[in-house]
């Protein structure tokens, strides 16, 4: 018994030598492994590679969830946005509401210029508003919300297509929204030039929707358009269609009508001083205008002129052939 004892002793410190020979091995190999370079690559590189890691998912995790905010709000923005632009053209257009309400309205419309998805609607409800019956006003606003729509600050591409929608152009012919609210008044068929001056205060809302925009009216659909005693001093005209517009005492003086048709335009009492380029028609229309009483003056012997009701010399010729002088009470010397 105690013989069998001994060998059963035996047997397991053999095998305890043998696992710790075994653990021996295995940690004689794990110092021969972190001594190469691979070795000692890993054990100082891994953990940096995986807080590596961790960060670039953390950091994608932040960017897709910006992202997605960022979507939101552009989307609660152009939410927010279509609803206050359709509550204000409501404002703007509802005649039972008071004057200073719908004055309001169409002045926030006016900073809704900014997009370009909003100018067709835009166009189309300031220009019907310069029609608008009632209080002269809101006309009056309208057109100065409508001169918003052209600034220096654009593009050229942005002012030539804001002034083709309001104005028309003579690229397509089509008719601007600004002139088909004045025909509308005026009638189709009417000639202005062969019609008594039209003093109604919704002509001259559309004739000042036109002056406010005189930086950029290049290649404008004007034919027949009623510009009576518009205000377009170093107005950009090139290229525009003036064919049979009334321009009779408009004070042109400085502007740019390089390229651009007058033929039979109607300019008794305009003022051509200073004209800039040579118009595509009539020919030699400086010497056509005079013919036709247009004068040449300087700004204030205009102004003065123009203050004190344009009234007509006795003699236009003889008034012509002075280089037309005013008087103090801004009146023809001559009459």
């Amino acid at each position: 018994m105690a013989e069998e004892n001994r060998d059963s002793d035996a047997d397991h410190l053999i095998q305890r030598q043998a696992l710790e020979l075994e653990k021996l091995r295995a940690e004689v190999a794990l110092a021969r492994s972190q001594v190469t370079f691979l070795g000692q690559f890993s054990r100082l590189m891994w953990p940096m590679i995986t807080s590596a890691v961790t960060v670039g998912v953390s950091l994608a995790a932040l960017i897709v969830s910006l992202v997605t905010s960022n979507r939101q709000a552009r989307l609660q923005y152009e939410q927010d946005d279509q609803k206050l632009f359709a509550a204000n053209l409501d404002t703007a257009t509802n005649d039972t509401l008071g004057t200073t309400r719908r004055l309001t309205s169409i002045w926030t419309l006016s900073s809704f210029w900014h997009d370009d998805k909003h100018e067709q609607l835009l166009a189309e409800t300031l220009s019907a508003l310069l029609t608008s019956p009632g209080d002269k006003t809101i006309g009056l606003a309208a057109a100065d919300a409508i001169g918003l729509a052209i600034t220096d600050a654009m593009d050229e591409a942005t002012k030539s297509r804001r002034a083709a929608l309001l104005y028309g152009t003579t690229g397509t012919w089509n008719v601007g929204t600004v002139i088909r609210q004045q025909k509308f008044l005026m009638g189709s068929d009417t000639h202005p030039c062969s019609s008594e001056d039209n003093d109604d205060y919704r002509v001259e809302a559309t004739r000042q929707a036109i002056r406010r925009n005189w930086e950029y009216l290049r290649n404008t659909h004007f034919w027949a358009a009623d510009l009576t005693g518009a205000r377009l001093y170093l107005a950009d005209l090139s290229g525009a269609f003036l064919r049979d517009a009334k321009l009779n005492r408009a004070d042109l003086r400085g502007a740019s009508v390089e390229a651009a048709d007058l033929t039979d335009a109607c300019v008794s009492g305009a003022n051509i001083h200073d004209l800039k380029g040579t118009p595509k028609a009539p020919a030699d229309f400086r010497s056509w205008a005079l013919e036709h009483d247009a004068v040449d003056m300087s700004e204030h012997d205009f102004d003065a002129w123009r203050a004190a009701g344009f009234p007509k010399p006795r003699d236009w010729n003889a008034w012509r052939t002075a280089k037309f002088p005013v008087g103090q009470s801004g009146a023809p010397a001559t009459r």
